[in-house]
């Protein structure tokens, strides 16, 4: 069963309330309910460090003031993405925001010259995540490093399991002989 809670302030109380037994005199226990919201969030939307959030459709904040430098709306495929889905980027000009994605009576939060709000299940992040089970896209460029080095010095570019760690028997007798 997974709980929803529109805010996050009550996570601890809701999990306190099923560990302590108070929801059909059953004592449940919380899952992942020690993680803080926005990580939890991250987590399930697929959210990592740096990566772009690609995002099925926003609404622009109205600007406090007009930027300086005039850019002409452009729409463009950028074919450099590897992601599952066609990645479209759009390069906004606040001039050329339609109306129609301007939301009203909403104050901008930062000094950026765009802001824009979409919500959760607009991102599309998550329809990656079957494609990159175990990865984190933060972490490609140095997984790429390292392939270029291990091709350099004429090692396989393919990076496999390490060998196994396994205790051995005089390893043992060194930490018996330790905790004596």
């Amino acid at each position: 069963m997974k709980i929803y809670l529109y805010n996050p302030a009550m996570v601890k109380r809701v999990s306190e309330l099923l560990q302590g037994g108070a929801v059909m005199n059953k004592c449940y226990q919380p899952h992942e309910a020690h993680v803080p919201y926005l990580l939890q969030l991250f987590i399930d939307y697929n959210l990592y460090g740096m990566n772009l959030i690609n995002l099925a459709a926003v609404k622009f904040r109205r600007a406090r003031r007009k930027g300086e430098g005039s850019q002409v709306l452009k729409v463009h495929e950028d074919p450099t993405q590897g992601s599952s889905f066609m990645a479209t980027f759009a390069q906004w000009e606040a001039d050329d925001i339609p109306s129609s994605l301007l939301l009203e009576g909403v104050e901008p939060q930062s000094t950026c010259e765009l802001e824009v709000d979409a919500v959760a299940a607009d991102i599309l992040n998550r329809q990656e995540i079957e494609a990159q089970i175990g990865k984190n896209p933060g972490l490609q460029a140095i997984w790429e490093d390292e392939k270029q080095r291990r091709r350099e010095k004429k090692q396989s570019s393919q990076i496999g399991a390490p060998e196994s760690q396994a205790i051995k028997a005089n390893d043992l007798c060194i930490f018996t002989q330790i905790e004596k």
